[in-house]
């Protein structure tokens, strides 16, 4: 796979060039964060640095994978494959990589990874401050969303990636501000390959409510098929406003199970939500099309699940005048 026998050496970071101005985001698994800063040799523009303690960093890939052998989400992939990936002019939905820094702060040594900065805030925030109810315009709005969601992942797999840790969370959108000032940017951006594989892979990778269930066998699997599941579960929460289930273990969520044993439609007609002063259920509520997609990502058995070109040529988007080019 791409990246995996990439070398990185840090260089050392430079507080004239930097300016921190504020954080982002925690990550208390590896004390890490992503910290927003300032690049002032290159205009001002805005970076987000994600920050990492060098224990667990390491000093290599090779000295990582030694360290966590079992370890599925590595850090020095998602540094390699960003770079790769900002230098492919056939994939444009990427950050751009400005580089990797190591740093001495409070006694510790950090690794830096800086790439470009945008403002729009990911799609998991979008959700929360949609304000939607379930239904046809709550679909309208998505729909575009989620067409250039499953366009950039099959561009990602046509280069021989697959993401492995598709969400909400992994996908930013561009802010108003960026657009304002000219600046030239792809819809959205897919962040965070520390999971991503080749096309064929083992064992989970991602968040529980997003993995396919053939995660969970001991063996090899279509990691691009992998993804499609993912981009299901996206394309679920994006219309609901709540993810379908909490993991695709048998024995964790009994809504998964319910699925797996009777199906989404019948899984639909038996949630309930409420709507205004109604309670509904989803069945009443998401149009046949939108079902008939679902249930074609997230169809247990991969040889019946949709490719993305079928699943971008599905009607819903279609009669949304959405066609492959």
């Amino acid at each position: 796979m791409h990246g995996e026998a990439g070398h990185h050496t840090p260089t050392a970071w430079d507080s004239e060039r930097f300016r921190i101005l504020g954080l982002l985001q925690e990550a208390p698994r590896n004390n890490g964060r992503v910290e927003l800063d300032e690049d002032l040799h290159a205009g001002g523009r805005l970076v987000a640095v994600k920050v990492m303690p060098k224990w667990w960093v390491c000093e290599s890939l090779e000295a990582w994978m030694a360290s966590y052998p079992e370890e599925t989400e590595c850090p020095w992939r998602d540094i390699t494959i960003t770079q790769y990936l900002s230098q492919q002019a056939s994939f444009q939905c990427v950050c751009e990589f400005v580089g990797l820094f190591e740093r001495e702060r409070d006694g510790e040594t950090e690794f830096c990874f800086a790439m470009g900065y945008s403002s729009g805030g990911d799609l998991f925030a979008w959700l929360e401050s949609s304000g939607l109810e379930v239904g046809a315009e709550r679909e309208s709005v998505i729909r575009p969303l989620m067409w250039e969601v499953l366009r950039a992942v099959s561009d990602l797999h046509a280069l021989g990636i697959a993401h492995g840790d598709m969400s909400l969370e992994n996908v930013l959108l561009p802010g108003a501000d960026e657009a304002d000032r000219g600046i030239a940017l792809p819809p959205l951006r897919i962040i965070d390959f520390s999971a991503s594989t080749g096309l064929r892979a083992a064992g989970t990778r991602g968040k529980p409510s997003y993995q396919a269930p053939e995660m969970h066998q001991s063996a090899e699997y279509d990691a691009c098929a992998a993804d499609v599941f993912s981009l299901g579960v996206m394309l679920f929460t994006l219309a609901v406003g709540n993810y379908p289930w909490r993991s695709t273990r048998q024995s964790v969520c009994p809504c998964w199970k319910y699925t797996l044993d009777r199906g989404l439609l019948p899984y639909l007609a038996r949630r309930k939500i409420q709507v205004g002063e109604q309670v509904v259920t989803l069945a009443d509520k998401i149009s046949p099309s939108l079902v008939s997609l679902l249930q074609g990502l997230l169809s247990a058995d991969v040889a019946a699940r949709l490719t993305l070109r079928d699943a971008m040529e599905h009607t819903w988007f279609s009669e949304a005048g959405m066609v492959v080019s």
